[in-house]
């Protein structure tokens, strides 16, 4: 039986428009069955993606997208291909960036004053909030920048780290060891993990209550105890 994690890798191509996004995840999906990835035959256990429901089962050579598969006991979870303007966030409970940086006079907003405060403050939030919205939308949100005033695209920002918009993401989920590459054709090998690299990568696990939490110590985890909420369970970001 397969024992998936909770441990997941999201990557994220930032470049990839809504239009392209659809024509792009066929391809990957082909690529990655073609080199024994992943299988078409899809499943529902274990995959708490926010914006899918199901993830294609791990194939023959699934190996091949990590780093590292030397333990014998792990086994990995769904690889779900997520379609659509979306935000991606890296861990469960988070939904805000904490930053967001101009593209063009290299501000830094807070919108999260860590370590004084884990909630936005929801006044410099809130034009971000509309951008993103208006970009899902459309396809473009621009927001000014409260330092040189200048209007630019929500998807040119720099945002904090596990926050990323794109229109075409894929979920590792029981991943338990760094992706080896990006699936061949979604933007090639992986790297760092900010805007402007080949690929946005967010590397998270879902969080569980203390007494049962194992995933502190190890990066093998047995499957989790709990659900995370779905999209329709959590508040619309930032």
């Amino acid at each position: 039986m397969a024992a998936t994690g909770d441990f997941f890798e999201c990557v994220v191509d930032p470049d990839v428009t809504g239009e392209e996004a659809g024509p792009l995840a066929g391809r990957t999906v082909d690529r990655m069955v073609a080199e024994g990835v992943v299988t078409r035959g899809t499943t529902k256990d274990a995959m708490y993606s926010l914006f899918v429901d199901v993830g294609h089962r791990p194939g023959p050579h699934w190996a091949r997208a990590v780093a590292d598969a030397s333990d014998p006991t792990w086994y990995p979870g769904a690889v779900a291909v997520v379609v659509g303007r979306h935000h991606h966030v890296g861990g469960q409970g988070q939904d805000a960036a904490d930053s967001a940086t101009c593209p063009r006079c290299g501000t830094r907003t807070v919108v999260i004053d860590h370590p004084h405060s884990f909630e936005p403050d929801e006044e410099v939030r809130q034009p971000f909030r509309y951008g993103i919205g208006t970009w899902r939308a459309t396809g473009r949100g621009d927001v000014a920048c409260p330092a040189c005033a200048v209007p630019v695209p929500v998807t040119d920002r720099e945002f904090g780290p596990g926050f990323c918009l794109g229109a075409l993401a894929v979920d590792f989920w029981g991943v338990a060891a760094a992706l080896r590459a990006l699936p061949r054709g979604v933007a090639g090998p992986v790297g760092a993990p900010h805007r402007g690299a080949p690929g946005h990568v967010l590397t998270a696990r879902w969080v569980r209550p203390p007494a049962v939490n194992s995933c502190a110590a190890s990066a093998r985890c047995r499957p989790p105890s709990a659900r995370p909420p779905r999209s329709s369970e959590r508040r619309t970001s930032p």
